[in-house]
């Protein structure tokens, strides 16, 4: 908005007052006439004698008419003529602008001052030729603005809200183009729309990471979150209303009323009374699908797990309904069904794991604790068994060392017991710390201390350490105790596992291995038993059971596969054919195969002798 004023350059007419001026009269003489300007007059005499007339120039800063017309070329004037100039000119001029923001909660305003000028004739000395130009005589200021006129400005333009004082006073003082907010209005304060606060995370895609790493590992593609029964899932936050804003002219600025959202739940998941709180009524993985929460207690691949899927780790129940790709994990707090075959992969369950196809080259763990008990068990039982005979062994080079003379510490004789008697003894600790700890165990701290412990001590030039030989029947009586708790353990949880076929697999269950077919080479531990079809084979590889029996159908191979069959406890090996170069422990009994039988049947009977049962093959 802008006050009035011209902008447009003006001009002004005026007449010029001549004065005519006589010469001394002269006799015979001739002299030309001279004509100039002085305050703004001008001034001519008149020739002499024969003297020619002075002659006037229309200068480039003015036009010049005499008598009323126009004069562009020199002429001379004669007394009785009107001259009259036109010069430029210009009235001084003021203008207020007036800017208001889009969102009309902002005024700013700005002066526009502009000086007049007034010009006249310039001075100019006695000539016979005179070109006749304007000159600037004079330059006037405009009136500065009042605070009155300030703001009778704005009330006029309807900006009546959230004057500034402070900044009027100062625009009017300075006024110098520069802008000046003079009024702000009120913003509105928006409403803030119900909003629903989630207390777990739900499933998303990821692809991360870590800064100083160029690589990418694509398997680790998907988050599945998992939540417990009773765990708080979503708090619904109401909205809250806002406030109508102010513009600089006064209008108000509306508002609009929050969106409010109805949440609403599915099966596994239970809303509070005041529709405020959601929670899991079931374990499981949480899913929200728009405003509907629901809890699934089982997890479901519908194709592979590939790329595509990445790895699955989830704490309820999993069923892949397509196979499980080279390198790829799956974990579950509950049961694993995997319909399609597992390759080169890892799976781990808590509890029964069913594989519909084959198992190559895999890990394969069923275990309400993915530490594999049985197999500690036996490990354990086998050190320590082993460690009771160091010590007999190294009492017993003591006394004949003193017989001799001969003096050594404990720890040599310990390392040349193990060293020529024992040799197996480093190889089993060395295994031992190749066996998985389950992080949530709550045993593996302690778990993971003695088998520092026996590292330390049995390995390298650990036994030259060993003071007192007593120290092995200390670590033997802290070897008895764990693997009392770990078989306490094993016995209330059982977790099975069925598959098909399995090559060159690592398998391990709390409870029962089932495997219909066969297996190559592989390694079976079970809790309570293993069990193999009638028309199943074992080739190569171990099988090892705390405490239950083993059932198969062929055992070993005509070729002689090495094939190691273990009961660490009771339990009766059956097997319609077991071929030579089997061996079999029960109960720390051994029995090693040296030919081929049928209709095999090995247990301990009641008086702690290995029975055998069979007929040879010829």
């Amino acid at each position: 908005m802008r006050e009035q004023r011209t902008d447009i350059m003006e001009e002004r007419r005026f007449a010029v007052s001549v004065n005519w001026l006589k010469p001394e009269a002269e006799e015979g003489a001739n002299r030309n006439g001279l004509i100039y300007v002085s305050d703004g007059q001008m001034y001519i005499l008149e020739p002499l004698g024969l003297g020619n007339p002075a002659v006037l120039v229309p200068g480039q800063t003015l036009r010049m008419y005499v008598d009323g017309v126009q004069v562009n070329k020199p002429i001379s004037l004669y007394e009785g003529q009107q001259l009259e100039v036109v010069v430029p000119h210009k009235e001084p001029s003021r203008a207020l602008l007036l800017q208001v923001s889009q969102n009309g909660l902002e005024a700013e305003l700005r002066a526009e001052l502009e000086d007049g000028f007034e010009y006249g004739l310039r001075d100019s000395p006695h000539t016979v030729r005179l070109s006749l130009e304007a000159e600037l005589k004079h330059t006037k200021n405009p009136q500065r603005f009042t605070k009155k006129e300030v703001l009778e400005f704005l009330q006029n333009r309807g900006i009546t809200y959230g004057l500034i004082e402070q900044n009027i006073d100062y625009f009017v003082e300075t006024q110098d183009g520069n802008p000046v907010v003079v009024a702000k209005g009120k913003p509105p304060i928006l409403p803030q729309d119900a909003r629903i606060d989630f207390k777990v995370r739900f499933e998303t895609e990821r692809i991360l990471a870590q800064e100083d790493e160029v690589r990418v590992d694509f398997r680790q593609r998907f988050f599945i979150p998992a939540v417990n029964e009773g765990d708080l899932l979503a708090e619904v936050i109401p909205g809250k209303p806002g406030e109508p804003g102010i513009k600089v002219t006064g209008e108000e600025i509306p508002v609009k009323e929050p969106r409010e959202i109805e949440v609403t739940v599915g099966k596994g998941a239970m809303l509070s009374p005041d529709s405020k709180y959601v929670y899991a009524a079931k374990s499981g993985r949480p899913i929200c699908q728009r405003y509907q929460i629901s809890v699934e207690p089982i997890f479901v691949v519908e194709g592979d797990v590939d790329l595509k899927q990445g790895n699955v780790a989830f704490t309820g129940d999993v069923l892949i309904k397509g196979s499980v790709e080279p390198n790829f994990e799956v974990s579950s707090g509950g049961s694993i069904n995997i319909q399609g075959t597992v390759s080169k992969a890892s799976v781990r369950s808590r509890a029964d794991l069913v594989i519909g196809g084959n198992a190559i080259c895999s890990t394969i763990i069923a275990a309400s604790s993915q530490t594999p008990y049985p197999e500690l068990i036996k490990l354990y039982a086998q050190i320590a068994h082993t460690l009771r005979k160091v010590v007999a062994a190294v009492n017993q080079v003591k006394v004949a060392s003193a017989l001799r003379n001969i003096v050594q510490s404990d720890g040599q004789f310990v390392r040349q017991v193990i060293d020529l008697k024992f040799g197996e003894l480093p190889l089993v600790v060395k295994r031992l710390q190749d066996v998985f700890i389950d992080p949530e165990d709550d045993l593996q701290e302690t778990l993971q201390e003695i088998n520092q412990e026996l590292a330390d001590t049995l390995l390298g030039h650990g036994p030259r350490k060993i003071e007192d030989v007593n120290e092995l029947n200390e670590m033997v009586r802290k070897l008895v105790y764990i693997t009392r708790e770990l078989e306490v353990r094993s016995r209330h949880t059982y977790s099975n596992i069925v598959l098909p076929y399995a090559q060159n697999c690592q398998i391990e269950a709390t409870g029962t291995v089932n495997v219909l077919r066969g297996c190559y080479y592989s390694n079976i531990v079970a809790g309570k038993g293993i069990i193999l079809g009638k028309e199943s084979f074992f080739r190569g590889g171990s099988m090892v059971v705390f405490e239950g029996d083993i059932t198969a159908g062929t055992i070993g191979s005509p070729a002689g596969a090495k094939t190691e069959i273990t009961i660490v406890k009771k339990g009766v090996l059956t097997a319609r054919e077991v071929f030579f170069n089997v061996q079999v422990s029960i109960n720390m009994r051994r029995y090693t195969f040296s030919r081929s039988y049928r209709d095999v049947k090995l247990y301990v009977n009641n008086e702690g002798k290995l029975e055998f049962e069979g007929l040879k093959i010829e």
